[in-house]
């Protein structure tokens, strides 16, 4: 099944200290725009920032972190309701961020348009994302998506559309982890998500730890959404990213793994987060982007 695409570019950054994420949806548009306008694809654009607010700091300081809360708050609602309407007309969702704090609103938005159907979740990141106020020491809201969506963390992203959680931890599976802190490991172990650190990655190969995963997030649902933050790849085919982590996937490994999604009617979402275009080498990162989305859009 060839579904029409709706693309949603969401110019977000306030889930990170670097904010001048939020630039990579609008470099993504300028070229898949025109890219796919033979695909008539629907184009939606999303900016949640002025002119002047893309700030670059190391840290969220205490006394901004109110606003960055309030201000990831009204992304979710907002991107949440979009893929809401999306799904409910039928097209395939492909959202670009932005930081990846983005995931509370696409993967709400996504279990809201038919609140009664659970879906699997393959998240594909260096890093666990499942932080919450209490076990962030950076205080970083594009820590804290996975542990939202399992039902944990601040009350209003929690009970977005209040149908808690969103996703199921038997559903979830990340591939690629191969940094984290110990507040986030202990409550995706509480909870036996299930976990494709890097080197397991290397030990069995990409091809069965998707295949793995993908099996183990279906067990209880045909359903599933993919996540990609661009930090999973290696620094030296995608620079351009909030956090590099040396020893990461391969392009030429993952994306014969997700041609066709477009084709499988199980396949609920795609998302990619975390591209920073300031820090992006000869548009490796760009490449890279539209390379997925390519593949994810060609014949099964």
């Amino acid at each position: 099944m060839k579904r029409k695409i709706a693309l949603i570019f969401v110019g977000n950054g306030w889930g990170a200290p670097d904010m001048r994420a939020a630039n990579g949806a609008g470099k993504t548009a300028e070229v898949l725009s025109e890219l796919l306008i033979q695909e008539d694809p629907d184009i939606f654009y999303m900016d949640f920032h002025k002119p002047d607010s893309l700030k670059i700091n190391k840290k969220i300081s205490n006394e901004n972190l109110s606003l960055h809360f309030s201000q990831v708050t009204e992304v979710s609602q907002s991107l949440s309701q979009m893929v809401v309407d999306v799904i409910q007309k039928g097209l395939f969702p492909i959202v670009i961020g932005g930081d990846h704090s983005i995931a509370i609103g696409t993967w709400s938005g996504v279990r809201l348009a038919n609140p009664m159907r659970n879906f699997g979740l393959l998240w594909f990141d260096a890093h666990m994302d499942a932080h919450t106020p209490e076990t962030s020491e950076s205080q970083s809201p594009h820590g804290m998506p996975l542990a939202v969506l399992l039902g944990k963390g601040i009350y209003e992203w929690v009970n977005l559309g209040k149908v808690v959680p969103k996703l199921y931890p038997e559903n979830l599976a990340l591939l690629g982890i191969r940094s984290y802190e110990k507040g986030e490991a202990q409550l995706l172990e509480r909870n036996h998500v299930k976990i494709f650190y890097q080197s397991d990655v290397e030990k069995i190969g990409l091809d069965v730890a998707y295949q793995e995963a993908h099996a183990h997030v279906t067990r209880t649902t045909p359903y599933f959404g993919v996540s990609i933050d661009v930090d999973v790849f290696d620094p030296s085919i995608a620079p351009g990213t909030g956090t590099t982590e040396k020893n990461g996937l391969m392009d030429k490994d993952l994306l014969p793994l997700i041609k066709g999604l477009r084709s499988n009617p199980n396949c609920l979402a795609l998302e990619i987060a975390e591209f920073n275009p300031n820090k992006d080498q000869d548009n490796k990162t760009l490449t890279l982007i539209v390379n997925l989305i390519q593949k994810v859009l060609e014949e099964s």
